[in-house]
């Protein structure tokens, strides 16, 4: 057997064929038979697993074994999508709000590097504690609004911003003018109002979801 391979599954479907499953994600194809042999239970997208002869019938996780599939461009790697929202979760990390941490990163359309960040937390070397826990009223600056006075306005490339959750009508007012040319988002926020402007202002906005297709 090959050694197992991490495989992160944006969105596993099982069809049961018989005495096996087949696998199926998008335009993401195996060579196989695999069978799964583990999986995070924090985060059930994401699978290990392993090669199988043809032909065999495996006991794996669940008494679970997949077919063969007849395609052949399988890679391991998350999207490009992914990878940043990836990012921006690590980054909301940082943020001292203790009841909601938000994070956006813009990067430029040829993902090739970070061009700025930000996370929600109070003014630079002032206080780091929210005002209120109320929500709309941390006193904090918003993550977009952090990551954007970073970012280059002039850098020549279009400009995509990755952000946890969906941005508030202030921040998409910012996001207009700071000449971001998309808005990928993970969680809705609770006023969605926004995104309409964004969309009539030109800028494409999408769901992770969306996104990683």
């Amino acid at each position: 057997m090959k050694d197992p391979v991490p495989f992160h599954l944006q969105y596993p479907l099982l069809n049961k064929t018989g005495t096996q499953y087949s696998f199926e994600r998008g335009d993401v194809k195996m060579p196989g038979p695999y069978v799964i042999i583990g999986a995070h239970l924090m985060q059930m997208n994401y699978y290990q697993i392993q090669h199988v002869p043809t032909g065999t019938i495996t006991d794996g996780v669940n008494g679970t074994c997949l077919r063969e599939i007849d395609a052949l461009d399988y890679s391991p790697r998350p999207s490009w999508p992914q990878t940043w929202m990836d990012v921006a979760h690590v980054i909301s990390k940082r943020s001292p709000d203790p009841r909601l941490k938000v994070a956006a990163i813009v990067v430029p359309e040829d993902n090739t590097g970070i061009l700025a960040q930000g996370y929600n937390g109070g003014p630079k070397g002032l206080y780091n504690a929210p005002v209120s826990t109320e929500p709309g009223k941390s006193g904090f600056i918003h993550a977009e609004a952090n990551c954007l006075i970073k970012c280059p306005y002039h850098f020549p490339l279009k400009k995509h911003m990755y952000v946890t959750h969906s941005p508030c009508p202030e921040c998409c007012r910012l996001i207009v003018n700071a000449g971001i040319s998309r808005v990928v988002y993970d969680v809705p926020y609770r006023d969605l109002s926004g995104l309409d402007m964004l969309k009539q202002a030109g800028v494409e906005v999408m769901t992770l979801e969306e996104a990683r297709k």
